[in-house]
């Protein structure tokens, strides 16, 4: 037996259920309901490398999509060289005894919009060996997620300046220098009009700091007369700093006529000199000879004996000892005064110039 229900005893039909009431109770179930991605985010980092410059300061900027609150998850950064860690969050604060000593007191993690899921790290000052690939990292208690991300790290130097010396065969070399530059820049040289010219030598040293040190020198003769300009290229900012010198014809060494004039006068005033001194020399060589005690070889002949060589008292200036040459060399009795050195092959002489003596010829 089948029981009417209580709406047809009443004799009344059963209420329908409301369009818009079917829909709130379905979504009402669909928000009760577990989510099939809940908990899950992805990590967004910078799209474009981040140029930085050394010794200032770089903000590499991290964030979850969709935004999830990051306070009590672990934050990693990395870079990628040798997987060195370089900032590291863990229970809302930093953690810093894993930190490699390369980064230690140079980070610090901006949590101003954590909640938001979106942080970023800081690093000053910035150094040469910061370039590269950097990776930051989030990790729930359900989900991890990582991004990565480049860094390019310049610096632009001072601005040039160009040394002119003299260089070989009347030309003139032009150096240009500057220090401070990363990474290694381009250095052109360019002439009137702006026509290229090529480097007669070029040098690159890395100083203690890293930075590029650059150095180009060009050869320039008569013929490169005008304004001649350097530039140095920052290859990563695409700027460039320049220096110009202008080269005069009055820069160029000439040879001029009296210039050849005067070097051969001052060659034979030299030759003279030279002269000079050597017959000074001869001359005062002579009077020491003159001077001094000399042995000398002569045939004294039948003279001696009749002394027709004996000068007048008046002239007397050579005192002359006669010694026999045999080895026994026994002085003779009795001394005389001549008028030149004399000798005979028995015989020798010494004489000896007194001063004041007048020279007598026979």
């Amino acid at each position: 037996m089948i029981q009417d229900s209580p709406w047809e005893d009443r004799g009344l039909r059963p209420p329908r259920m409301q369009p818009w009431s079917r829909s709130l109770r379905t979504l009402l179930l669909y928000l009760l309901l577990p989510w099939p991605g809940a908990g899950q985010f992805d990590v967004i980092g910078p799209s474009s490398p981040v140029i930085a410059k050394v010794g200032a300061e770089a903000v590499f900027s991290c964030h979850l999509n969709p935004s999830t609150d990051a306070q009590d998850m672990e934050i990693r950064w990395f870079h990628a060289k040798n997987s060195e860690l370089v900032h590291y969050y863990r229970n809302s604060q930093d953690i810093l005894e894993k930190q490699h000593p390369e980064y230690h007191r140079r980070t610090e993690l901006l949590k101003d919009q954590i909640s938001q899921g979106q942080v970023a790290l800081r690093i000053h000052p910035i150094r040469t060996s910061d370039g590269g690939d950097y990776n930051c990292s989030f990790a729930s208690s359900t989900h991890h997620s990582a991004a990565q991300f480049s860094v390019e790290v310049t610096a632009s130097g001072l601005d040039p300046r160009i040394h002119v010396e003299p260089g070989p065969s009347g030309r003139i070399k032009l150096t240009c220098m500057s220090p401070g530059w990363y990474p290694e820049p381009e250095v052109q040289w360019s002439g009137p009009g702006g026509l290229l010219l090529e480097p007669a030598s070029e040098t690159r040293t890395i100083a203690g700091d890293g930075l590029f040190h650059v150095e180009s020198s060009l050869s320039v003769g008569e013929n490169s007369t005008g304004h001649l300009t350097c530039s140095i290229r920052n290859p990563v900012l695409d700027e460039d700093k320049k220096t110009h010198v202008s080269m005069a014809d009055d820069l160029f060494p000439r040879i001029s006529p009296w210039t050849v004039v005067l070097g051969v006068l001052l060659s034979l005033l030299t030759l003279c000199l030279v002269v000079t001194g050597i017959v000074l020399l001869r001359t005062r060589k002579a009077k020491a000879l003159l001077a001094s005690d000399t042995w000398c070889s002569s045939d004294l002949g039948p003279a001696l004996g009749d002394g027709a060589l004996l000068a007048a008292p008046a002239f007397s200036h050579f005192e002359v000892t006669l010694r026999s040459r045999p080895s026994a060399e026994k002085d003779l009795p009795h001394k005389t005064s001549c008028a030149s050195a004399v000798s005979c092959p028995q015989w020798t002489c010494r004489t000896k110039l007194h001063p004041g003596w007048m020279q007598h010829q026979p």
